[in-house]
């Protein structure tokens, strides 16, 4: 019920970057900072604890202001005990909490934010209750469980998340972060009285889509109590204490598979890249039998690079010297025999130890042929198998399929395929998704192109990355294609990156599209 006499809540005034809020039992002056343009996504920083590069948290943002207009509206006895505001930006949600009456207060963000909350905290300490700012990333769950567990005190508890889901080159998995972040508050909190109120300009389909499937999956019931011209600006979510036990069994669960991870890493550890661990962390998630898919998804990683390496099989005749191609030819010869049928031990940690011998082989091999030219896939000799514990858990078997050649005209090559045969479902990617790993593979190949003779194509490549980042606002399979032409036909002035490579980039996407 909105209070008698009672004014929308609103900017009035802004000077010197102070920003005036009205509508409240106390003003608000919050300061507000220029927004850096940038790409989507560029508000999270690349590497923990550097600034972003887009600071998106720096103003007062129209969903914020209607959300706050209805935690006022729903009168002072109905205000909770506790709030957290996560992504906090300015803080205006909480500081507006605060001058409700909320008896605990706490506005949460990264640490490039925190200085600016600070400050806002300091000018609008206006009632007796506590309100303080902290550091808190909402994609680190753990964190925002030890906040509740260790510091608020109260019967009724308000999440608040104003503006902070909206397109950008991750945001399936943030969306999953949040997710995880609220389930982790709401199992933490000993009472049943909880509520989250998610506020945000509906920019994307496609992020809608991702966090009310997510809140369906765990049960959360969902409700639309701000809209304007029809489209929902503010979401009130609830989860049943069903549902809040089951998460905690699920929490528990995932504690218990982390705990299991972390000690089978240190045995795979030693014979991995660097910097693979999330990856390998991310390639188990919800699989019972943890090892023995780390134990997978190693095999995997050792026939991709036995199927990388194949390609400069046909070309050890221009080593020219004929010691160096018997060497070689023999190499060949054993790496062959030992994949075409490898039986890893059963002990997890001697399997990693024998998929290390395998991958060293394969690194001298490497080296003896470093400088030769990469072909097309070898016929029928490129065929692999690896067991473990009676299973298949990685093959490499040769296929009849189109190999697309962007810019040429398309004829037929021998690929082929890393599989797992472990059951993992969950793993098949959506076109966002793919979009996405699509975006960051773009990425990583402009880094790697300066300095070389391709290195003219890097700005064209950046515009196209930009394109297709822009179809996560609404991803169809038809825009899909429109952009998948473009990339094809490649720059019209400028050295382009081989029509080859552009293709290997793009065949995430041209094998989601034919799938669909």
């Amino acid at each position: 019920m909105v209070p008698p006499g009672a004014q929308p809540v609103a900017r009035s005034s802004c000077q010197s970057g102070v920003t005036t809020i009205t509508g409240l039992p106390h003003l608000l002056h919050v300061s507000e900072l220029e927004v850096h343009t940038g790409g989507a996504g560029m508000d999270i920083p690349l590497t923990p604890g550097e600034q972003p590069l887009k600071l998106t948290g720096n103003r007062v943002w129209d969903a914020t202001l209607q959300l706050v207009e209805y935690l006022r509206d729903l009168g002072p006895h109905h205000v909770a005990d506790c709030v957290i505001d996560l992504g906090a930006g300015t803080g205006v949600a909480g500081l507006a909490c605060h001058s409700l009456g909320a008896a605990e207060v706490v506005l949460t963000d990264l640490p490039s934010q925190l200085p600016l909350l600070q400050a806002n905290v300091e000018a609008n300490r206006v009632s007796s209750g506590k309100v303080w700012a902290e550091t808190l990333d909402w994609r680190c769950s753990a964190e925002a469980e030890r906040l509740v567990a260790g510091q608020l005190k109260g019967a009724v508890l308000w999440v608040l998340a104003a503006e902070v889901l909206y397109p950008r080159e991750q945001q399936l998995s943030l969306v999953d972060a949040f997710f995880d972040t609220l389930l982790a508050i709401l199992t933490a909190w000993a009472k049943n009285t909880a509520t989250v109120f998610l506020a945000y300009e509906e920019r994307s389909a496609s992020v809608t889509e991702a966090w009310r499937s997510r809140a369906l999956q765990h049960g959360f019931l969902v409700q639309e109590v701000v809209s304007k011209d029809r489209v929902p600006l503010v979401f009130e979510l609830r989860l049943p204490h069903k549902a809040r036990l089951a998460a905690a069994q699920g929490l528990a669960d995932r504690a218990q598979s982390v705990a299991i991870f972390e000690a089978h890493w240190e045995l795979l550890q030693p014979f991995v890249e660097h910097g693979l661990r999330d990856v390998a962390r991310a390639h188990v998630a919800g699989v019972l039998d943890v090892p023995s898919m780390l134990v997978s998804w190693h095999a995997q990683r050792v026939l991709q690079q036995y199927h990388d390496l194949s390609r400069v099989f046909g070309a050890i005749a221009d080593l020219r010297d004929a010691r160096l191609v018997t060497a070689a030819e023999g190499q060949i010869h054993n790496l062959q025999s030992q994949l075409l049928q490898l039986e890893l031990p059963t002990d997890h940690r001697a399997a990693h130890a024998e998929l290390g011998r395998t991958k060293l082989a394969m690194r001298q091999l490497q080296a003896l042929l470093h400088d030769l030219p990469q072909g097309p896939l070898p016929g029928p000799a490129l065929v692999a198998t690896i067991r473990f514990k009676g299973l298949e858990v990685a093959s490499l078997l040769p296929t009849l399929e189109e190999e697309p050649v962007f810019g040429a005209d398309s004829q037929d090559h021998r690929t082929c395929s890393a599989t797992a045969i472990l059951d993992d479902a969950d793993l098949e990617a959506s076109l966002p998704e793919t979009v996405a790993a699509v975006y960051a593979a773009i990425l990583d190949e402009v880094a790697s192109l300066s300095g070389t003779k391709e290195d003219g194509s890097k700005s064209w490549q950046l515009q196209a990355a930009e394109d297709l980042l822009a179809l996560l606002d609404d991803c169809t399979p038809e825009a899909a294609r429109e952009w998948l032409e473009t990339w094809r036909a490649g720059p019209e002035t400028g050295t382009p990156t081989p029509s080859v490579r552009r293709a290997a980039l793009a065949a995430p996407l041209e094998r989601q599209l034919k799938s669909g």
